[in-house]
């Protein structure tokens, strides 16, 4: 009947978590995060006063995964399982798999490390992204078109979206060609990279194959995939990939519609088609619209996020958008932390001490803080145990734990991290402060990253 077609067009969470292995990516650098990450991990670094990365094993819990492979530097993974275990208690048992801290490892070089341990189709999240999207909408492209990968791509979804990536310029940001459907990638390739050549060159074999290509330049590859078990059997004899997002999906894009080659690192050695699509994957790639056979060999499809829809999806991969979901979290909180259910979460924690809290607009203040009398906080994010004096104006902003603001203070559009000292009078706008760095007195800073060293750099 219909109602079943379509109760059995959605995938139940549960076979998700049997089907699926989950990786989270957590072993970056974070250089577009500089200087934050230079006193924390960026996995560790908070939105909304919550470590990042709990936001990506929360989405995975929530979605039924029982486990995950947290890939990570070696220098943070003790700090990681200890808060995720013990502080948020989340039941998801980490498999913490660790990478030298002085390594330039990149997130296909991850995957080679953790080979031995997939033994199914996969998902690979970065820690940055925070989302509430559905796993089974990506879960149920890949299995309807028996995918060899399967990208989450967003369109931009609010105006800070837009004005970071019109700010990035026209040479940011990803070339992305669709099918007349919406679904299969047919290119893929950096801005930068095709402005380099000075030339957009579409294969005859691709053409001959799609009269159309939908070419895009506002779409957003939100580091979420799902990939076909060869896929890491492929990298390990591949082994001049080193990034996913960079290299990988490029290069399986691209072979499609490539001849197969008889070299051992030809990934048509690797991909099977022998196996037919079982009856559940069939009934889901009829009602998906998809051609229910088998894939010839490599195939890359992608779901995407519309602009319209009320799917949270961003990164904080830079500190402009580390700033944004900062201001746009606290609201949504309720969409992150069990139950799930979308229920207002009080921004004013019930142990804070706050003089005015008529001065308080849309921030979040976090337990044990101090905000005294005669200062406004607008569309901010303040720490645990922080102390705020007289007279400061912060907008704009996040102001991570332990952080002493004393009296006639202005920030505006800062990150000033964990244990630092703004000292009275300091006028601070764009600017980035490092762990337990201390502003003078009186000091005026602008678009500037301040290190502890004393040291000031041009942001």
């Amino acid at each position: 009947s219909l109602s079943l077609s379509l109760n059995l067009s959605l995938s139940d969470t549960h076979t998700i978590m049997r089907e699926f292995q989950a990786v989270v990516m957590a072993g970056g650098l974070g250089s577009g995060m500089y200087p934050l990450t230079e006193g924390a991990p960026k996995a560790m670094l908070p939105v909304a006063n919550i470590p990042m990365i709990v936001y990506t094993l929360r989405m995975l819990e929530r979605n039924k995964f029982q486990e995950a492979i947290v890939v990570t530097r070696a220098s943070a993974s003790k700090q990681i399982l200890h808060y995720v275990k013990e502080v948020e208690g989340l039941k998801i048992e980490l498999d913490i798999e660790t990478i030298p801290d002085d390594s330039d490892y990149g997130t296909a070089d991850a995957l080679r490390q953790i080979k031995d341990k997939i033994t199914t189709d996969f998902m690979v999240v970065s820690c940055d992204l925070i989302t509430d999207v559905a796993v089974h909408a990506l879960a149920d492209v890949h299995r309807a078109h028996k995918a060899s990968a399967t990208c989450l791509f967003v369109e931009p979804q609010r105006d800070g979206d837009a004005a970071d990536r019109s700010k990035r310029g026209a040479s940011h940001g990803d070339l992305i060609g669709l099918d007349k459907d919406g679904s299969q990638v047919l290119f893929f390739a950096n801005r930068a990279d095709l402005l380099e050549e000075g030339s957009l060159c579409l294969r005859k074999r691709l053409l001959n194959k799609h009269s159309e290509v939908h070419m895009r330049t506002d779409l957003v590859d939100a580091h979420f995939y799902i990939f076909a078990k060869w896929v890491v059997d492929f990298l390990a004899e591949k082994k001049s990939i080193s990034t996913i997002r960079g290299e990988l999906i490029p290069y399986l894009v691209h072979k499609q519609f490539s001849k197969k080659r008889d070299n051992p690192a030809d990934p048509y050695k690797f991909c099977t088609t022998d196996e037919p699509m079982t009856p559940a994957a069939e009934l889901r790639a009829e009602i998906l619209g998809a051609s229910p056979v088998k894939q010839d060999g490599i195939s890359c499809y992608a779901h995407v996020v519309s602009a319209d829809s009320s799917v949270f999806c961003s990164r904080a991969n830079t500190v402009p958008r580390y700033i944004e979901i900062n201001r746009l979290v606290p609201s949504l909180l309720g969409q992150f932390l069990p139950p799930y259910d979308g229920r207002e979460v009080d921004l004013l924690h019930p142990g804070a001490t706050i003089a005015t809290k008529q001065g308080m607009t849309a921030s979040l203040i976090g337990d044990g803080t101090e905000v005294q009398s005669r200062t406004t906080i607008k569309r901010s994010v303040i720490g645990k145990h922080c102390t705020i004096g007289e007279r400061v104006k912060v907008t704009n902003s996040v102001i991570m734990d332990h952080v002493t603001v004393h009296d006639g203070c202005v920030i505006q559009n800062c990150v000033i991290s964990k244990n630092a000292e703004i000292q009275k009078g300091a006028q601070l706008t764009s600017c980035q402060v490092t762990a337990s760095h201390t502003v003078p007195a009186d000091a005026t800073y602008k678009n500037e990253a301040l290190v502890p060293e004393e040291t000031v750099y041009t942001a």
